[in-house]
């Protein structure tokens, strides 16, 4: 199940020219694609711990750095749930709701955890910005100190 999970994800993410722009420019669908495979895989243990919540915030860290928007980020897993409810339908006919229920709730962990480290990302730009502009100012006041 989760090949045919990622296979249909990035068939949909390959109809994205945005999303294809920033995978070829940072990365390739396959390694991606195993990424993602492991992804599943962490899901299905069941076990969120200390390393769990690393990886996570990791991971917000590197799409906040390559440029992934927020919305796109939030909007995959909105697909990946509804590939997996379809899939499960036919795999666990009686159970697929209890297992799309479960899955809603590690994707709002993993959203909340997720752009926690997008924030912490994007204020450390900021901070970043601040501190060179405030260099610059400084820079140009002592220019026209001497020149004056």
């Amino acid at each position: 199940m989760v090949d045919e999970v990622v296979d249909r994800f990035y068939a949909q993410i390959g109809t994205q020219p945005q999303l294809m722009q920033i995978i070829e420019r940072t990365s390739n669908v396959e390694r991606l694609k195993e990424t993602q495979r492991v992804y599943w895989l962490s899901l299905a243990k069941g076990k969120v711990d200390d390393v769990y919540i690393a990886e996570r915030i990791k991971i917000g860290q590197v799409h906040s750095r390559i440029g992934l928007t927020t919305d796109y980020y939030l909007g995959s897993y909105l697909v990946y749930l509804d590939i997996a409810a379809d899939l499960l339908k036919q795999i666990v006919p009686d159970h697929w709701v209890q297992v799309v229920h479960a899955l809603s709730k590690m994707f709002n962990l993993d959203s909340q955890l997720v752009l926690e480290a997008y924030e912490m990302k994007e204020k450390e730009k900021i901070s970043n910005l601040a501190t060179d502009q405030q260099k610059m100012l400084e820079a140009i006041t002592g220019a026209v100190q001497e020149l004056t």
